[in-house]
């Protein structure tokens, strides 16, 4: 079984705790804290998990002084990240198809 680039940094970067959630982002699947409501890309490709919906600058996203916010994984550049903040309904995938 081939893992995802996405799912080899996402595990490897942090343990897995109860209540993690499996998201999809770019085609790749991985799981998210918890916390997470909010996931963006940054213009360099990085996508983010936050707690609070971010707010957007120059060539990505911050957090809104309120929440976590996690570095999740870098993709590919893309030139339309300014719409790639998605909800977490947007990317969740349900228990039973993971």
């Amino acid at each position: 079984m081939r893992r995802s680039r996405l799912t080899m940094i996402a595990s490897c970067s942090r343990s897995v705790s109860v209540g993690d959630v499996t998201i999809e982002l770019a085609g790749q699947r991985c799981l998210a804290p918890a916390w997470a409501r909010w996931f963006a890309q940054d213009a360099d490709g990085t996508w983010w998990a936050y707690e609070v919906e971010p707010h957007q600058h120059d060539s990505g996203w911050y957090e809104n002084e309120v929440g976590n916010c996690q570095r999740l994984f870098r993709a590919e550049l893309n030139a339309k990240w300014r719409s790639a903040l998605k909800g977490l309904d947007a990317v969740r995938i349900p228990r039973a198809s993971c």
